[in-house]
């Protein structure tokens, strides 16, 4: 299992200090997913939504493995 830190930027930045052990990057990007459909959800009920925030996953040696912006977290339909 490898440890990952899931660092939200959106109007406030908040910082992971704790992490997540994870058996892969796949799983890393699916928990990254899931946090910003939940952060978007509550931010749609307050009456907005930026598509530009982002999830910024480092490994535990401080490497930034994946960046997930709040856009590729859903799809727009018509």
């Amino acid at each position: 299992m490898l440890k990952y830190f899931f660092h939200l930027h959106n109007h406030l930045e908040s910082r992971d200090r704790e992490g997540k052990f994870l058996p892969d990057l796949n799983a890393a990007r699916e928990v990254a997913i899931s946090a910003a459909r939940d952060i978007m959800s509550n931010n749609i009920k307050d009456g907005e939504l930026c598509l530009s925030h982002r999830i910024e996953v480092e490994d535990a040696s401080g490497r930034k493995v994946l960046v997930l912006r709040f856009g590729e977290a859903l799809s727009i339909l018509p």
